[in-house]
Parts: C-alpha cells; structure tokens; sequence
C-alpha cells in the first residue's frame, strides 16, 4: 500500500487515477516509491504534488511541484524534512539535489536543510 503522511500542516494522500499519469502509480507497485499529491491537512485542498522519481538511468530524485497560491507558505522545507526522513526510514543512506541555478526559492530550501552547492 501506498504510505499517507500527514503533519499538522499538511497531509500526503496516494495518486488517483484523475490527478496523476497511471505511471505514477505504477512506481507505487513495481518500485516502492512514487508520488503523493499534497493537501493542506485543515481542510484536504490540494496544494501540489511532490515524491520520489527515477528515470531511466539516473538517480533517484525528490520533487516537487505547488500551486502558485501554495508557494512561499514553508511547505517544502516541511515536506523535505518529512520525505528525506521517509527515504531514510525505506534504506536511503545519501542524498544529493540538484536544482536549476535560477531556481532561487528551491536553492534556499536546501541550503535552510543543510545541503551545499
């Protein structure tokens, strides 16, 4: 089964069939990870998507993505915390980012988490 994290702030609820490419579930079943659609734990909005994707020959990778209403709110730095948390709990020993240089607002959640150049 597909894991639901929730914080006091928001809440991870599994992909459904109307909001994310069948792909994605598929990464639930054959590979143990995936993505989550991210509600605001008050009142279940939906505010974004965010999890785990690997393409074909690279390396795992944490994304995310908000609505334009949800950004600059400090949910990615909560959903990074409680994620890389989630991936150490599943076996993960290493993380590394990778952000476009002109993605200002990502950059500064890393660097708030601790992650370098």
């Amino acid at each position: 089964p597909i894991p639901r994290l929730q914080t006091l702030r928001i809440l991870l609820t599994p992909p459904d069939r109307e909001s994310e490419p069948i792909h994605d579930l598929g990464a639930w079943h054959f590979d143990g990870y995936g993505v989550w659609i991210i509600r605001r734990a008050h009142d279940g909005t939906r505010v974004g998507v965010c999890g785990f994707r690997q393409g074909l020959g690279r390396a795992r990778e944490l994304t995310w993505w908000f609505l334009p209403q949800a950004r600059g709110r400090g949910f990615a730095s909560l959903l990074c915390t409680h994620l890389l948390a989630e991936a150490h709990q599943r076996g993960a020993r290493h993380a590394y980012l990778q952000v476009d240089g002109d993605n200002h607002a990502a950059r500064a959640v890393y660097h708030r988490l601790g992650f370098g150049d």
